[in-house]
């Protein structure tokens, strides 16, 4: 089965560029989303600050290897470019090269040629045309994409504040919004399309009316659309025999029809407690809150469907939309739900363009996923401990737990999990990391 592997990758590139990193955290979020870029994440993490060509290659050239004639390969570089002898160079420190025809002669010795080149740099357009450079000499495969992020003369820039690249932030923002909702071939967003989206925002959008930078693309004997993710958006006409359709096989499959009721309250059809967590459901029915009901209502003796009833997340011995949420077998949630995801992110320092961002992927019900972004504050997202060896306090983090705990479980409830589609919701929406540059 074809697949499609990203390599995203951002350059050290010392303090004039901040936001190699975050751009880096976006696109591969966006491009290993199923519902959006459906490239498959496990084995090909995003590297960043990459320092040396040697780094880059050492990262690039197994991922090649793994390639087979039938996959797609989505390379994106985020840094500094530079134009030496009319050969437009990705540039790493201050004078560590390398040459953009030797990146395609790579791809071309190990046999991938179903490819799409992304590249935010600066003179980033020389890579495909202009006078600095000449094309005939450099032979593309059949199907390969090439998108720079500006012209060979022109600059890369970041926005004011510095949380993305221009480029990369309207590249990402065409994905996630479908092209500003507009539908296009076959709903998905080409290389044409996302190019399009970008320069029609940078030349009709105040916002970014001190940017002269305009990307450029080009297509290689593609016989078929090169497609850079799947587009949410579909024709008026579309979209409603779309939703139609979804609401009602969702009220025959999945969610019960009683609209009176808010939907975390709504019942699950097919879903009986044997469905559930078991053990997760005893647990929490032995905390102090869940067995004050009991007492309340003068009844020992309910039976666990009984006790979650009283609590409002059962009905009619049917598990309700909330108690699905929390208490699912992990295969079956995210199934149903890609909002029941969390991405925990733990940068190496405090600079960011020097750190190193590792981001790691959990997928489970709601209160799994509570217990492992707790741990990871405990353990893994590098905070410091404070208290004092020998007392009750020993374990005390910088930033209070009680505060972590709040913000977690914040991230967690407040999301739609209103549309039981995992399709439709993007991973973005799941994310929460522990971030020092935010």
């Amino acid at each position: 089965m074809a697949k499609r592997i990203p390599f995203i990758c951002s350059a050290i590139s010392g303090d004039e560029l901040k936001a190699g990193n975050r751009d880096v955290t976006l696109v591969y979020g966006l491009l290993t989303d199923p519902a959006l870029g459906a490239c498959t994440s496990k084995g090909f993490e995003p590297f960043m600050n990459c320092k040396t060509r040697h780094d880059l290659e050492g990262k690039l050239f197994p991922i090649l290897t793994k390639c087979k004639r039938e996959d797609q390969l989505i390379f994106y570089f985020s840094g500094h470019g530079e134009i030496i002898n009319n050969q437009f160079c990705f540039k790493f420190g201050k004078s560590d090269l390398y040459p953009f025809n030797n990146l395609l002669n790579d791809f071309d010795i190990r046999g991938v040629s179903r490819r799409i080149i992304i590249i935010d740099a600066c003179h980033s357009g020389a890579a495909i045309k202009g006078n600095l450079i000449n094309l005939s000499n450099i032979n593309l495969p059949k199907g390969s994409a090439i998108i720079a992020s500006s012209r060979a003369i022109q600059t890369s820039r970041e926005l004011k504040d510095g949380s993305a690249s221009v480029f990369t932030d309207l590249f990402c923002e065409g994905i996630k919004t479908g092209l500003g909702g507009e539908p296009s071939k076959k709903n998905l967003i080409s290389v044409s399309d996302i190019v399009s989206y970008i320069k029609d925002r940078l030349d009709n959008d105040p916002e970014f009316s001190g940017f002269r930078q305009r990307p450029v693309h080009k297509i290689n004997k593609a016989d078929e659309i090169i497609w850079i993710s799947h587009n949410k958006s579909l024709s008026k006409q579309a979209h409603k025999v779309q939703v139609e359709t979804k609401e009602s096989s969702e009220k025959r499959s999945f969610l019960d029809d009683l609209p009176h009721l808010n939907y975390d309250r709504r019942t699950i059809s097919g879903y009986t407690l044997g469905d559930l967590d078991t053990d997760l459901i005893k647990i929490f029915l032995q905390q102090p809150f869940a067995d004050e009901v009991l007492i309340e209502s003068g009844s020992r003796g309910k039976t666990p469907v009984e006790h979650l009833e009283l609590l409002g997340l059962f009905t009619d011995e049917k598990p309700t939309l909330g108690a699905f949420l929390c208490f699912s077998l992990k295969s079956l949630v995210i199934d149903k739900f890609a909002s029941c995801s969390l991405q925990m992110v733990v940068y190496s320092g405090t600079k960011r363009s020097s750190s190193k961002a590792s981001p790691k992927l959990s997928q489970d019900n709601l209160l799994n996923l509570f217990d492992i972004g707790m741990n990871f504050f405990r353990r893994d997202a590098g905070l410091r401990r404070t208290g004092d060896i020998g007392t009750s306090r020993r374990d005390d983090l910088e930033v209070p737990e009680i505060a972590l705990r709040e913000a977690l479980a914040n991230a967690l409830v407040h999301r739609n999990y209103e549309n039981p589609n995992l399709k439709d919701q993007p991973l973005s929406g799941a994310e929460k990391s522990c971030n020092p540059f935010e």
